[in-house]
């Protein structure tokens, strides 16, 4: 009795967008496997409030956990940053175009090898999973230009600017600190995604596409996993303090 109780109370609290997420993904990797393989996606879904909080990774280092939510610092600024990014889902003609951003993941090693290329050289091979959680954002706040596209134009002499106006797809905010503080605060620096769960254009709950990739020379690692996009009415996108919750900023819609 207790243990029903205690996996009842563990479902009502379970996060919707993880669960969508993980179905999407087993979905896919099943009907790799078979076709015919049925659908673990619960429509049920559609509709859900969900509020993603996701640690940010390093922008200036080449790995980590997927997501387009990222730290830098340079000059005595720190700055966090997420952007999001208008396109296609699927290459297919007419497929119809999201506002999308990478939320999450998980990259899991699997084993390493030795392999060599037709050359003859070697390198030791990294097998990873790589799995990626995105959202399709129907809506959304307002971003801000990018930083970095805003200093470029900044410093472009007037008669050479274009009055086409800048994709506004950046949530940033920027910290003067000192290094040890700044690195305090990245660390316990945290993405927030708020919103609504969506179907999306096409009615399906989610899309996914293998990121399937081959090593190389100068890039050694196998990598084998998934793409997945959720539908989502997103109303709030934050930066906060993990430690205390504090709203370093916030865009609300």
């Amino acid at each position: 009795m207790f243990v029903a109780i205690l996996v009842a109370a563990v479902m009502i609290h379970a996060d919707p967008l993880q669960s969508a997420f993980a179905a999407a993904h087993h979905d896919f990797l099943a009907k790799q496997i078979d076709k015919f393989a049925g659908s673990t996606a619960d429509p049920a879904m559609i509709g859900k409030h969900f509020k993603a909080v996701r640690p940010l990774k390093d922008g200036q280092a080449y790995s980590g956990l997927p997501g387009d939510a990222f730290y830098t610092y340079e000059d005595g600024k720190l700055t966090l940053q997420f952007s999001v990014d208008d396109t296609p889902l699927t290459l297919a003609m007419g497929s119809p175009r999201h506002v999308v951003g990478a939320i999450g993941g998980r990259r899991i090693f699997l084993r390493n090898y030795v392999g060599s290329n037709a050359y003859g050289a070697t390198r030791r091979v990294e097998v990873v999973k790589l799995d990626t959680d995105s959202l399709a954002m129907l809506d959304r706040p307002q971003g801000e230009v990018s930083p970095v596209q805003a200093r470029i134009i900044a410093n472009e002499p007037p008669e050479l600017r274009d009055d086409t106006p800048l994709d506004r797809n950046t949530y940033f905010v920027e910290i003067s600190l000192p290094g040890p503080q700044a690195l305090k605060v990245a660390l316990d620096s945290a993405l927030v995604v708020e919103g609504t769960i969506e179907a999306l254009d096409d009615g399906k709950l989610n899309l996914c596409k293998s990121n399937d990739s081959a090593p190389k020379i100068d890039a050694p690692t196998e990598i084998h996993g998934s793409d997945c996009w959720i539908g989502a009415n997103v109303t709030r996108i934050a930066f906060i303090r993990k430690s205390t919750g504090e709203v370093l900023r916030e865009w609300v819609k």
